[in-house]
Formats: C-alpha cells, structure tokens, sequence
C-alpha cells in the first residue's frame, strides 16, 4: 500500500487542485453573472465560495502526503501557518456568531473555511519544487487575468444586457466591486510593469498596457495610487538593473493609455450608447478632488470607529467575518467589513492573528528583496501592490487566492538556497 501511496505525483495532483480553485472561482461567477442576467432560475445554489470550501479537505491530504511522500520538512513558515490556522479555529470557536466564523458573513463568505483553503494553497504551493508546474500557474493567473480584462471591457464598452454590471461606465471585472477589480489589477499591472523593466520583452509591455486600462475602468482611487507607489518603489530600489529609455517609454505609453481610457469612455457613452456620462464618475476627476479628511468614502472614520473593537476583542478576536456583527449599522449603512485587511484581522481574530500575519508577511518582503530573479522580482511587486491596496480595501474570495498563490510561490523561492532555483526565468 504504502510503495503505490509513493508512486502518486502529489505536487501534479497539487497543481491540478490549485488550477480548479483558480479557473473554478471566475467560471462559477461568469455562469451566475450570465444566469443572473439572462434571468435563469437555477434550481441549485451557486457560490464561488463553496468551490473553495470543499477544496479544504483534499488541499489539506495533499499538503499532509506531501510532507511525507516527498519527505519535505516542516519550517517556521509551516509553523505560522498553522498559528494563524489555530488563531482561526479559536476565534470561531468562541465568535459572537459561530455561523458567519464558519461560513462567512453573506456574500463575502471569507470566513473560516474560506481561510483554511487560502493557507492550504499557501503551503502546497510554497513546497512545490516542479519548475515545470510552476511556469503552467503563472501562465494561467496571467490568462485569467486577461479573461477579466476582456469582461470590464465589455462591461464598459458595450450595453449588452448578457453582460452583468454595476454602472454602465464602470468595470467590475469578474469581482462584484470596482474595488475589488481595482485590487486584482494591482496585482496584474504591478507584475507585467516589474517584468517589462527587468526582461524588455515586448509582451511585457503590452501585458503592462491591458492591465493598465483595467486599472483606469474600475476608477479606483486606492488600487490606481497603490500602483503608482509600486512604481515608486521599484525605480527606487531597483535603478540599477533599470534601462531608463525602456522606463520613459512604458511611462509615456501608460500616461497616454490614462488619458485615452478616459476619453474613450466618456466619447463611448456620450456619443456611441446615448447613456451619458456623468463626469464626476471620472477617474481623472477622483484623484483630483482626493481629500484625505474623508478618505475613500468615510474610512477613516470607520478606522476610528473600529479601534474600540480592537481593545475589546484584542485576544481571539469577535470571530472571522464578524465584523458587521459588532461594529453595527452606522448612519443607516451596515458595514460588514472595516475597509483595511490589518484592521479586519485585528477586530476579527484578534491582535496575535494580526502579529503572525504581519510576521508572514515582513518575511516575503524582506528576504524577497533579496531574490535576484526577475520573475520573483516581479511576483515581489504584485505582492507589495496588493499589501499595499490592503491598508483602504478587503479581502475577497475572488482575489485573494490568487494573492496567497503568490505567496506561495515566493515563500517557495525563499526556503531554497540560492543555488537552487526553483523556476526558471523564461515566460
């Protein structure tokens, strides 16, 4: 029994595992978007979020067969990993609602199930070793990304009633939430612009330019700075290896598709689909009139109205998704999340939780610096751009597996030596 156990490809039936919860989550939405549109009455419930849930149970035989097929040793990643698990359990254990902990506040549906298939992914992928695997998910987070742009464009560009939308002049992607789109779009703009600087291949900056446009539609303020900080960031840090004509001209061409997107849509809509504009909606105009006081719709004032929360359920937290549950109704509008990741970890599962996150997360950061490899350079950048988004957005079952997919892939670049690369540098 145990010489057939050893015969299993555990790492292909990880990546089998990691593609259906990557390519499962958007098709689930698309088919409830075109039903919800089309208005099919589905005589089941469809949830993106079940996909995950019941993908716990086998991510977790694997992760265990893993460990002792291919004799990969348990290391302080594993080990945080698992607090965060347990910090979890006991959160839910003793929240205000044990239900919304279990399953998830409605809609979001980011509670405890939804975790465990988020640190699952983590550590399967994080001890993945197959170059070969490797290269096939990133190839597939880009395509899906791609996918997501050619649906806000239809969202934006067309009024055809089999396409679900919440504005006519906005994209949401595939996410529920321009928010949302914006923060998946900080991933995608983040890594094509890092990879563009750093190979000079042309896809690269074409890549850079279609995820760009999707940054502009969802119009965004958070997501659209938090990139412009990425940006920042990587010309500061990695000026050496830039070629600066290659850095002015992906500029240049990012400016001119900044101005062009706007205009488009506006000439679209005002012009072409007769539904009018209204220019205030504009991106040019959000970012113009961006007044910290009032910060992102009011989040600030939900930041202060939160830190009471802190205080109060500082141990194990009120229980995961139980935001809504203690924070309440605020001038008739029920906040079911505090509109920062860190601040919802911290009201939710408490302060230790939030210490082992940022514990987790300081270590990608740090040692990622460090790597040399322009592919994990690049996975660097979109890992920053969504922490960043992080500080004024939250956490959702249609982006974050693939920002924990990242992780992974880092975490797995940083627990190896120097001498052996995991992956190559060829996309």
């Amino acid at each position: 029994m145990i010489k057939k156990i050893k015969k299993i490809n555990i790492e292909k039936l990880i990546l089998i595992s990691t593609m259906i919860l990557l390519i499962g989550v958007p098709l689930i939405t698309i088919f409830s978007y075109t039903c919800y549109c089309l208005k099919i009455q589905i005589p089941f419930s469809v949830n993106r979020a079940y996909l995950l849930w019941y993908g716990v149970p086998f991510l977790f035989i694997l992760y265990i067969l893993d460990l002792i097929i291919n004799k990969k040793k348990i290391n302080y990643i594993d080990i945080l990993i698992y607090l965060l698990i347990i910090l979890g359990i006991l959160s839910t254990i003793y929240a205000v609602d044990i239900n919304t902990s279990i399953y998830g506040e409605n809609v979001r549906n980011e509670g405890l199930l939804s975790l465990l298939s988020y640190y699952f992914i983590l550590l399967n992928l994080k001890n993945m070793t197959n170059r070969k695997y490797k290269k096939i998910i990133i190839k597939t987070i880009i395509s899906l990304g791609i996918v997501q742009i050619i649906y806000g464009i239809l969202q934006v560009y067309t009024n055809w009633s089999i396409i679900n939308r919440m504005a006519p002049h906005v994209a949401i992607g595939l996410n529920g939430n321009p928010n949302f789109f914006g923060s998946y779009m900080v991933i995608f703009t983040s890594f094509t612009f890092s990879m563009y600087m750093l190979k000079q291949e042309r896809k690269y900056l074409i890549l850079s330019v279609i995820f760009f446009i999707g940054l502009c539609l969802c119009y965004s303020t958070g997501p659209f700075i938090t990139f412009l900080l990425v940006v920042i960031f990587f010309i500061i840090f990695y000026r050496k290896q830039i070629k600066w004509k290659n850095l002015l001209k992906i500029l240049l061409l990012l400016i001119l598709t900044y101005f062009f997107t706007n205009y488009s849509v506006k000439y679209v809509h005002n012009n072409i689909l007769k539904d009018k504009v209204n220019p205030n909606s504009t991106l040019s105009l959000a970012i113009k009139d961006f007044d910290l006081s009032n910060f992102g719709n009011g989040r600030l004032k939900i930041w202060k109205n939160s830190l009471p929360l802190v205080k109060k359920y500082w141990v194990i937290g009120a229980g995961l998704d139980n935001f809504g549950k203690v924070y309440g109704a605020k001038n008739g509008y029920y906040y079911d999340k505090a509109h920062n990741v860190y601040l919802q970890i911290a009201v939710t599962n408490g302060i230790f939780a939030l210490i082992v996150y940022l514990v987790l997360m300081a270590i990608i950061f740090f040692k990622g610096l460090k790597i040399k490899e322009s592919i994990y350079i690049s996975m660097l950048m979109a890992f920053i751009g969504y922490s960043i988004q992080a500080f004024a957005n939250i956490s959702v079952v249609e982006v974050a597996p693939t920002f924990f997919v990242i992780c992974g892939l880092l975490l797995g670049r940083i627990q190896k030596s120097k001498k052996s690369l995991v992956i190559n540098d060829t996309y």
